[in-house]
């Protein structure tokens, strides 16, 4: 990953498919995140899985390189539908165990938190930004891990979303927040289709870059990235989404870290709880 992008590869995360037969409460309760699938928990719940490794190895990364007592951390991809939102949801919860941390579902064209974590919500992102609401009477809470999210509940198409992200109104409520939480995680838009990460990029301390194996060609990240500098340059890594094992063997290099990971793999049990 350092050789053709020239960033720092963060680790890698298996296909999770949703778990048949999991019962979910009935009904969410006010003000609180409501789960709709197990992939949006995964990592909490198995906390000894190379899912969970991985999203710890993104927290070290930013630790290192963002040199402040207060983060803001973007999550992003180059095309739609490379995981992105989960990986963000899993990361946030998952500082959510040691640390204040606050989720915010930036992804106004698209958002996908918001419909795995806060579906009931009535108001969100948009209404604090466009109507002065108070941050957090918008958010909820996760009664597990103490995360707070703030939803975008959008209830029509919004054509000039980058505008938004890049206004003063979200400047100061990232500056509020950023004092309130030791980490803010931003599920933001991917990158490819719409400018509106590019547009918040002032605003942000660090992004990850979430990657679909086998999915997206390095090529298209490498042409992205060289086009966005200033995410480029502020990147913590890379992180490899969607992975499966059996087929990465087929494209291992000697010496690789993926040449070895048969031989660390008993280290992760995915069912530990």
């Amino acid at each position: 990953m350092r050789d053709v992008l020239g960033l720092e590869y963060l680790g890698s995360v298996p296909l999770v498919e949703p778990q048949p037969g999991r019962r979910l409460p009935t009904e969410p309760m006010t003000g609180e995140v409501y789960r709709k699938n197990a992939v949006a928990g995964f990592a909490t719940e198995h906390p000894s899985s190379a899912f969970a490794e991985t999203l710890r190895s993104a927290r070290i990364a930013a630790d290192v390189h963002i040199d402040r007592p207060h983060k803001v951390i973007g999550i992003v991809s180059v095309l739609p539908g490379e995981g992105k939102s989960t990986i963000a949801m899993n990361f946030a919860q998952a500082l959510a165990g040691s640390a204040s941390v606050l989720l915010i579902d930036a992804d106004l064209r698209n958002p996908g938190a918001t419909r795995a974590l806060g579906q009931h919500a009535e108001e969100g992102l948009l209404e604090v930004l466009l109507e002065g609401r108070a941050p957090a009477s918008a958010m909820l809470t996760d009664p597990d891990t103490g995360l707070r999210f703030l939803p975008a509940v959008v209830r029509r198409r919004i054509p000039h979303s980058s505008e938004i992200l890049a206004s003063a109104a979200m400047a100061r409520l990232l500056a509020q927040v950023a004092g309130e939480f030791d980490y803010v995680v931003l599920d933001l838009p991917p990158l490819g289709p719409v400018v509106d990460a590019r547009a918040i990029a002032p605003r942000v301390d660090g992004f990850v870059m979430v990657v679909e194996w086998g999915g997206t060609s390095r090529k298209a990240v490498k042409d992205t990235l060289n086009a966005e500098a200033q995410i480029a340059g502020r990147c913590l890594g890379v992180i490899l989404n969607k992975v499966d094992a059996g087929k990465m063997k087929l494209y291992e290099g000697y010496g690789s870290a993926d040449y070895y990971a048969s031989r660390y793999s008993h280290y992760y049990h995915e069912n530990a709880s």
